[in-house]
C-alpha cells in the first residue's frame, strides 16, 4: 500500500518482521508429498505468480469463539514457512491453552516441521484439515487428519 496501515500492528503482524523471517527460512522443496500434488506451499510457483499483487491472502488466527485475533499477509503467496512463523508465535503466546491449527495441507506442514527436526512447535497442537478440503486428500488422510476426527 502507498501509505501505512491505519491500525498498525493491532491486527496484523509486523509485516517487516514476517519479511525477516520467511526470507531467512530458506526454501524447502516438498518432496514428501504422499496425500497429493498440491499446489500449495510451493514456493517456486508462488513467487513469479503474484509479483504483482500487495496483498495475495492472509493467514488468520482466532480463538474457539470465533474472535479474530490476528493475521498475516502472505505477501509472498502461499508457503509452508507462513504455517511455521504463525506456529511459532501461537507457541510464544500459549498460556496451557491448547491450539487446534486449521491448513489445507495440515499433513504436508506435520510432514514438514518433523523432517527439519522443529518438532517443539507440534508441542500442545491438533493440525487439521478442514472438512472442505478433506476430500481433496488420500482416503488416509482424510481419516487421520481431518478435522471431524481429529479434535
Amino acid at each position: 500500500s502507498v501509505r501505512p496501515s491505519l491500525f498498525g500492528t493491532l491486527y496484523f503482524d509486523n509485516q517487516d518482521e514476517v519479511d525477516k523471517f520467511i526470507s531467512s527460512y530458506g526454501v524447502h522443496k516438498i518432496s514428501e508429498q504422499g496425500c497429493h500434488d498440491f499446489l500449495a506451499g510451493d514456493a517456486l510457483r508462488s513467487k513469479s505468480r503474484f509479483k504483482a499483487l500487495d496483498v495475495t491472502a492472509i493467514f488468520g488466527r482466532a480463538c474457539r469463539h470465533e474472535f479474530q485475533k490476528h493475521f498475516i499477509n502472505l505477501k509472498h503467496g502461499e508457503k509452508l514457512s507462513y504455517a511455521v512463523y504463525c506456529l511459532q508465535k501461537l507457541q510464544q503466546r500459549k498460556n496451557d491453552q491448547s491450539i487446534v491449527l486449521l491448513y489445507d495441507i495440515a499433513c504436508l506442514l506435520e510432514k514438514h516441521i518433523k523432517a527439519h527436526g522443529q518438532q517443539h512447535l507440534l508441542e500442545g497442537v491438533v493440525l487439521a484439515v478442514p472438512t472442505f478440503h478433506a476430500y481433496g486428500h488420500s482416503a488416509h488422510c482424510q481419516v487421520c487428519d481431518c478435522i471431524k476426527f481429529v479434535a
